[in-house]
């Protein structure tokens, strides 16, 4: 008869153990920034808050962001009534000027949505947009190369750019390569759009003829306060 007594609490207490869950819940789940101007914060901190609402364990089994740009650490277990952080970092160099959107994947064993995609998003207002990443200058076309820019900045000027041969001397037997060598640039067209709005330049530079190609950077240098040096990757064909 004792038996007989108990066995209906032991069913109640197993029943509510495999009821319990936890329930994820979040304060947002999209992050305005706002506009990011380049050079004022190259790194953008984002944190969501997470709370389990629910009566077990909340797990946080991963958390993966969209792209390398962002970089995510977070607390793995929340505690029944709880609440924890995912904290995210996002290196906007190299953006280009426009709307910027990122996402983070969060999964979990929370029951009512094992899966969310957390959403940061930001206008970049870059100093100068560079419409090329990657200049090449080769003798078969007078080692010219034509670089395009847009910028806010009505009165741009490009003052001056080198050549910089990014190996080490024991990589090239010529010496004189060490050197930085001069281009020469010249404005080839401006225009604008809008008054208001960027105005596009475009740009021709010519690098002087070498003895033999050479891998490097382009350091080009402007009248720009907040972008007074723009860096390219080039090569110097012969």
């Amino acid at each position: 008869m004792k038996f007989h007594r108990i066995f209906p609490f032991i069913t109640i207490a197993i029943g509510a153990s495999l009821s319990a869950a936890p329930d994820i819940r979040f304060d947002a789940k999209t992050h305005d920034c706002g506009t990011i101007i380049e050079g004022k914060a190259e790194i953008v901190n984002v944190v969501f808050t997470v709370k389990n609402k629910g009566d077990a364990v909340l797990k946080i089994t991963g958390v993966r962001p969209s792209c390398n740009c962002v970089v995510v650490r977070y607390d793995t277990a929340v505690q029944p009534g709880g609440t924890a952080r995912i904290e995210s970092f996002m290196n906007t160099r190299g953006f280009h000027s426009g709307p910027i959107t990122k996402w983070i994947a969060v999964s979990s064993n929370a029951k009512n949505e094992p899966t969310v995609r957390l959403t940061i998003k930001a206008v970049y207002q870059a100093r100068i947009d560079v419409l090329k990443k990657y200049l090449c200058f080769n003798e078969s076309r007078n080692n010219k190369d034509t670089l395009c820019l847009a910028t806010n900045k009505t009165d741009f000027k490009i003052s001056g750019a080198e050549f910089h041969y990014t190996g080490s001397a024991s990589d090239n037997t010529d010496w004189q390569a060490m050197v930085p060598v001069a281009i020469s640039v010249t404005g080839i067209s401006r225009d604008s759009t809008r008054d208001d709005g960027p105005v596009m330049y475009c740009f021709e530079l010519v690098s002087p003829q070498v003895k033999q190609s050479q891998e490097g950077d382009v350091i080009i240098t402007t009248n720009h306060p907040g972008k007074p040096e723009i860096t390219l990757r080039a090569t110097l064909l012969k």
